[in-house]
């Protein structure tokens, strides 16, 4: 390998007498003992500044991590760092030292012994490197070279691959990756931020402020610049004065930005390692937008921007995947409004040369330009903004949320006009119609600015509608969610009573996950005077729902005119445990509060199993716990100063029911899923992280599980609806419905359950 990289052409006669030198490839003695994340965890604090002498781990060896250069300061713009990554994070390491390139280049395998070397944070960074202090204040600044030196080896040579992955996906476990991720992603919480710090990430579809007007920074100044995505959401782009770049103008247009995640008291900012991670395009502005052609040669590639066409129709209902123009509705006669599909030309017949644009429900884009509502639109010429990304099988345009600003269509010129007459009373309590299309039809609106869920939909409990919304189909990482469900237009001169009132209720209580009531000038939140209200509130519990909570009648004599009234949900994540639910009911303005009403707090309840002739399995009961249900022999141990005997419990069959225990994680063999015999004491169950029972149900035949102890109510977590669960205070019971053949429990810590009661219908 190395005789072929070196070789030169002119001295080929000559090999005979002359070998080439080989390219000495260095290996790393030292093993690394210590993940990048590990690392960081353990020498995390909260504090803006601080500076640990990194000392040995428990076992008396060093600390030692490995991982791949992704910075690089050949342009000037990262100064005095370097930047390591492995499959689990990623750090910063301040040396006193330029030109670090040279030596340590990109995709370069770095082993790092960081025993007797400084970690900390500097102005909120967490890094390694020398001591330092500021107002007496003990900070991480740079150390001397040769001292990185001595506490580095290299590996290899260096390997410039580059995987991208989203960001919440895993990384690869070998070589450079880069996360892509948008700006509402930014992390807020310490485990968010510690994990994100000093990553290199990609921003797709943003653009700068005063792009193609300002230059990065000024001469010997380190400037910031914002960087703003689709949502009107900003980062900043810091640049050093003494970067080659610093004089050069600020791209115009949208375009992908890649950058090392640094951190600054507080904000994130992104530093550019060069302006070839600056990928910019000159077309896909309003005033320069691509053609239809051009949009289908950048499908699936992140690419994003405006494109102009004619409206030619749109796809049929019911097919879900385009494979042909018998697909395609071509004409105004269609019989769906939630697409349209956008041709070259105005007579363009061939779906391979047409994208198809989604509209949003309860949108001005879907209001005034949808087919089905508005047929004179046909053949007219249509601008909209979005990502270019395969839609229902074809070409497609998605991620408009139909705001004005968002699309132009030839004629339509102003498709959302200020309301300018309005009532002076709503009173809705949802009974008119199950789909909150219905409701956004005749004036509601929904509003989604933060995150890909739908957001508020209609849920029917107990013959009672309401509006429910929810992160729960959401997930950890890809929050924050904001979505707002917005009245009609209401003009408080008409109003009888200048109030508000309505019932909520909350269920699953979270980390910032609430709901909010404003009064808003517009029915955009994002262009509206917002004014937040202070009505009484459901709170929600932690498991379960809560009663319904009337909201009193909240006065509203410091408005006038037409005003609307938005409930803002938001969740900083989602998923089960991170997204707390919300409903809302019986909304009324401008008269008299109405009624509540308190559904069961069980959506979907179940036969109750008859349970007279059952087989019956309890904790208390060691009988039922004989050598038949155990792995094997006791082990003594003690809790609390109380003795105790454990024995894991194994799968076991009783009659035609079957019971599967699963591990959790950190042991040789596997964590107990175990009855407790304690000498002294009421026998439990316990249940460790990660561990998970699962009973096979005959079919025709239901059964029941009482659970009471520590944290159980939200210990008990079936996989899927397969089933009803009760609960009342630290009590949970489960009760499948027939046809079920099995259901899985979770654990998601450890549950000491001191009643454990299983009822088996023979």
């Amino acid at each position: 390998m190395g005789a072929s990289l070196l070789m030169v052409t002119a001295l080929a006669s000559c090999q005979d007498d002359f070998d080439a030198p080989g390219i000495q490839e260095p290996v790393a003695t030292w093993q690394a003992n210590t993940t990048i994340a590990g690392l960081k965890e353990a020498m995390w604090k909260d504090d803006t500044n601080y500076a640990i002498k990194c000392p040995q781990k428990e076992d008396g060896s060093n600390y030692i991590i490995k991982g791949r250069v992704i910075s690089s300061d050949a342009s000037g713009n990262i100064y005095k760092s370097l930047y390591l990554q492995d499959a689990t994070g990623a750090i910063t390491i301040s040396i006193n030292q330029n030109s670090i390139y040279n030596q340590y280049r990109v995709g370069q395998e770095v082993v790092m012994d960081v025993t007797g070397l400084y970690i900390g944070k500097y102005a909120g960074l967490e890094q390694i490197g020398g001591y330092g202090e500021y107002n007496g204040t003990p900070q991480v600044s740079f150390m001397i070279y040769p001292q990185f030196e001595e506490h580095t080896q290299l590996n290899g040579l260096p390997s410039t691959d580059l995987t991208y992955i989203n960001y919440g996906e895993e990384a690869p476990a070998e070589g450079m990756y880069c996360t892509v991720m948008k700006i509402s992603d930014l992390p807020t919480d310490n485990a968010g931020i510690r994990a994100m710090q000093s990553q290199l990430v990609e921003l797709r579809n943003v653009h700068f402020e005063q792009g193609g007007e300002n230059t990065y920074s000024t001469y010997q100044t380190s400037e910031n610049r914002n960087l703003v995505d689709e949502a009107g959401n900003t980062i900043v782009v810091r640049t050093s004065g003494y970067s080659t770049f610093y004089n050069q103008t600020l791209p115009k247009g949208t375009g992908t930005v890649r950058a090392m995640l640094s951190y600054f008291n507080g904000t994130w900012q992104l530093l550019l390692r060069s302006t070839a991670d600056v990928m910019f395009g000159g077309k896909g502005q309003k005033d320069e937008p691509y053609t239809v052609s051009e949009a289908l040669g950048l499908q699936d590639t992140g690419a994003a921007g405006w494109v102009k066409g004619y409206i030619v129709g749109a796809v049929k209902g019911g097919v879900s995947a385009v494979t042909s123009n018998e697909d395609i509705i071509w004409g105004k006669d269609v019989d769906m409004d939630n697409n349209l599909v956008i041709g070259e030309t105005a007579d363009t017949r061939d779906y391979t040369q047409c994208v198809v644009v989604e509209l949003k429900s309860g949108s001005a884009f879907r209001n005034a330009g949808n087919l089905l509502d508005n047929p004179g639109v046909y053949g007219k010429a249509i601008s909209c903004r979005g990502t270019f990304a395969r839609l229902l099988g074809m070409g497609g345009v998605t991620g408009n949320a139909g705001t004005t600003d968002e699309f132009t269509i030839e004629g339509v010129d102003n498709p959302n006009p200020p309301v300018t007459d309005a009532p002076g009373a709503l009173s809705c309590d949802f009974e008119e119609a199950s789909k909150i299309a219905d409701y956004t039809a005749k004036g509601w609106k929904l509003a989604a600015v933060k995150g890909n869920l739908s957001g508020w939909y209609i849920k029917t409990f107990n013959n009672n509608n309401f509006a429910n919304v929810s992160a729960y189909l959401g997930n950890a990482t890809g929050g924050p969610y904001e979505n707002w469900l917005i009245t009609p237009a209401i003009d408080l001169s008409k109003s009888e009573k200048k109030v508000l009132s309505f019932d909520s209720q909350a269920a699953y209580a979270a980390n910032d996950s609430y709901l909010e009531v404003y009064v808003m000038t517009t029915d955009n939140p994002a262009s509206a005077q917002l004014t937040k209200l202070s009505p009484a509130l459901a709170t929600p519990p932690a498991s379960g729902y809560s009663d319904w909570v009337k909201s009193g009648e909240v006065d509203l004599s410091a408005f006038s005119g037409i005003v609307y009234v938005g409930f803002k949900y938001y969740s900083a994540a989602g998923g089960k445990d991170n997204s707390a639910t919300y409903a809302v009911d019986n909304v009324v303005i401008g008269k008299s509060t109405g009624g509540s009403v308190t559904p069961d707090p069980d959506p979907t309840p179940g036969p109750t199993p008859d349970l007279q002739d059952a087989v019956v399995l309890k904790a208390a009961d060691a009988a039922n716990f004989d050598g038949e249900h155990h792995a094997e022999e006791p082990k003594e141990g003690s809790s609390n100063g109380q003795a105790e005997r454990w024995q894991p419990l194994r799968g076991f069959t009783i009659g035609d029911y079957a019971f599967t225990f699963t591990s959790g994680t950190g042991t040789a063999t596997a964590w107990y899923n175990i009855m407790s015999t304690a000498t002294s004491g009421t026998p439990t169950v316990r249940f460790y992280n990660g561990s998970g029972m699962t009973i096979k149900v005959p079919s025709g035949k239901v059964a029941k599980i009482v659970m009471k102890g520590s944290n159980a109510n939200s210990a008990l977590a079936p996989t899927a609806d397969a089933g009803t669960v009760a609960r009342d205070g630290n009590t949970v019971t489960w009760t499948s419905t027939t046809g079920v053949s099995s259901v899985t429990f979770a654990f998601n810590a450890t549950y000491r359950v001191n009643t454990f009661e299983v009822y088996l219908v023979k």
